[in-house]
């Protein structure tokens, strides 16, 4: 990983640091994560464990997205998939994935080509899935999905303050 890639990572450490709600410190990181991460959308899917079910949060997108708020059971999302199995998600070909229709619909109806989940698990809880989205088809390299998976484990922090302590 290269000095602006770390210096990028340290500024969303201290962005999150800096917040106590899901949605303002999203609409902060979008921006310093796209400085060396060429990204359309994010969003990040959240695991309910009492009912077993993924919800949707849209966290960047073109001001022109419609993505309804939805929830699912775990085995109708691809962020379930990857909660199930903690790797990594590519998903090289929106328009013609099968799997997870619901989902899939709603990428592509925001032309969405390519999306990339991945875990967010802290030591204690699997907490769900953060999620890029490419409108070209992109092919998704190993350092942009190390720098991708730096991101995740920088913000699940966050994610179990708010879950364990409500913060």
């Amino acid at each position: 990983m290269n000095a602006e890639a770390w210096q990028s990572l340290l500024e969303v450490s201290s962005t999150i640091l800096q917040h106590r709600d899901l949605e303002p410190l999203f609409r902060s990181l979008a921006p310093q994560l796209r400085s060396v991460l060429p990204f359309d959308f994010m969003s990040l899917v959240l695991h309910d464990a009492a009912k077993d079910r993924m919800h949707l949060h849209v966290l960047a997108a073109d001001a022109r997205a419609d993505v309804p708020r939805i929830e699912l059971p775990v085995d109708q999302s691809p962020a379930g998939w990857v909660l199930t199995h903690q790797q990594p998600l590519i998903v090289d070909d929106v328009p013609h994935e099968t799997r997870w229709p619901a989902v899939m619909e709603i990428l592509r109806a925001n032309g969405i080509a390519t999306s990339c989940f991945l875990p967010l698990t802290t030591a204690y809880r699997k907490l769900g899935a953060l999620s890029f989205g490419y409108l070209t088809p992109h092919q998704i390299d190993a350092a942009e999905l190390d720098f991708m998976g730096r991101a995740a484990r920088n913000g699940k922090g966050f994610l179990l303050g708010k879950a364990v302590h409500g913060r």
